[in-house]
Formats: C-alpha cells, structure tokens, sequence
C-alpha cells in the first residue's frame, strides 16, 4: 500500500532521490518512432532546457540526468535544507 511523502521523507535532513519517467502505449520520447513514423529528436532539447529551469524554482539540484528515447532519468538532491 503507497504512503503520504509526508510519511517517508523527513524534512528536516537533505534527500537524494532517483526518478524515472516512462512514455506509456508504444509512445516515444525522443529520437525516431518506427510505428507511428515520426520523429521526435526536437523533444531531446527542449527537455533538457526545461529539467534545468525547474530546478532553480523547486530548490533543487540535479546531479546527472538522461534523456532517452522512451524515458527520462533523473537524480537530484533537495537542498532546501541545506
């Protein structure tokens, strides 16, 4: 059974966290998608421009991060405790 954040995560120290965000129904990210002939490389940039905007408004800090054709993976540290 999923937990409250409130519940797994206390706020008081400095967190690292690993995320992954997958595309669903044989959806592509990025790069070229045979099924539906399409290609998708143009989402590569704007992605990346936008994981590093966010970090400044969510406090945040990006240690490395991927940008692959069916998902994207992220490791960030929460520095608002710091």
């Amino acid at each position: 059974m999923t937990q409250p954040r409130r519940q797994l995560v206390d706020p008081t120290q400095a967190q690292c966290f690993h995320l992954i965000n997958r595309c669903v129904r044989r959806s592509w990210l990025c790069g070229f998608d045979n099924y539906s002939n399409t290609e998708f490389e143009h989402r590569k940039a704007w992605l990346t421009t936008r994981i590093l905007e966010l970090v400044d408004i969510f406090a945040t800090g990006i240690y490395a991060f991927a940008v692959m054709n069916n998902h994207a993976l992220r490791y960030f540290a929460d520095f608002t405790t710091i």
